[in-house]
């Protein structure tokens, strides 16, 4: 006879190995060839035993021999499935949220996931049980790790989750992406006098505050007079300033 069980530990009963109506004569003493698969009891003609949780990965066998007949138990691996759930579109400078669901039909993986972004930077972050689900007889466990990923430059970034193997689990591996947009940046130019003679010198301070996050822009800034290119400059801290040269008379709009 051949049962199969799951991969956690439980125990399960042989109903009548021995029918009522057959005598019993000496000892009846069910053996296991395996230390993980144990009897428990044998009352009323039936066989108790128990079964310890399988290693990672690893299907097994084991067998009771009861009465000069053998029952084989097999046992399953306990395998898990990952898949990133959630990695929302963040904008530059803000720290983006991802979410890693594992899921088993064994039982509730627990642990951590770590999350590899563009093959080089790891973060991680520790699974919470989730509710079980239901569906033709078989069960699925879950839980999820929101793993926070800061820093990121603009552009669309991959990523790898990857659960390691447990004690009961084998290990499991998710691909998905997070998309940075480029900050929105508002410039601010200001002159250290609202008006000059012709002749004088005129100093201007361009700001581009920092975003959301607090990241400072970077890069290069074009200060323009009515469309005209007067200063190109780079931005350090997320400011730039120039002295302009005698401008010529009437109004300027500089942007």
């Amino acid at each position: 006879a051949l049962i199969g069980q799951l991969s956690a530990a439980g125990t399960d009963t042989l109903p009548s190995v021995i029918p009522a109506s057959q005598p019993l004569y000496g000892a009846f003493v069910p053996t296991s060839n395996q230390s993980w698969l144990r009897v428990t009891s044998t009352t009323d003609g039936a066989v108790r035993y128990a079964f310890d949780a399988a290693p990672s990965a690893q299907a097994r066998t084991g067998q009771l021999t009861i009465l000069g007949r053998q029952v084989t138990v097999s046992q399953a691996a306990g395998l898990s499935a990952s898949a990133i759930t959630a990695a929302p579109t963040i904008s530059y400078g803000q720290s983006g949220a991802v979410a890693v669901r594992v899921t088993s039909t064994y039982a509730t993986p627990t642990g951590s996931v770590d999350l590899v972004v563009d093959g080089s930077t790891t973060f991680s972050g520790t699974l919470v049980a989730g509710s079980a689900t239901t569906a033709d007889g078989v069960t699925t466990y879950s839980a999820t790790a929101t793993i926070a990923v800061p820093g990121l430059t603009a552009g669309n970034h991959a990523l790898v989750a990857n659960y390691s193997s447990q004690a009961t689990f084998a290990g499991s591996t998710a691909l998905g992406s997070i998309r940075v947009d480029k900050a929105i940046a508002a410039a601010t130019i200001a002159s250290s006098k609202a008006s000059t003679t012709y002749g004088e010198a005129v100093t201007f301070t361009a700001t581009v505050p920092a975003v959301d996050g607090g990241a400072s822009p970077t890069g290069t800034i074009l200060i323009q007079d009515g469309g005209t290119t007067i200063a190109t400059g780079t931005l350090t801290s997320g400011s730039f300033t120039f002295t302009s040269p005698a401008l010529v008379g009437g109004s300027h709009s500089l942007t």
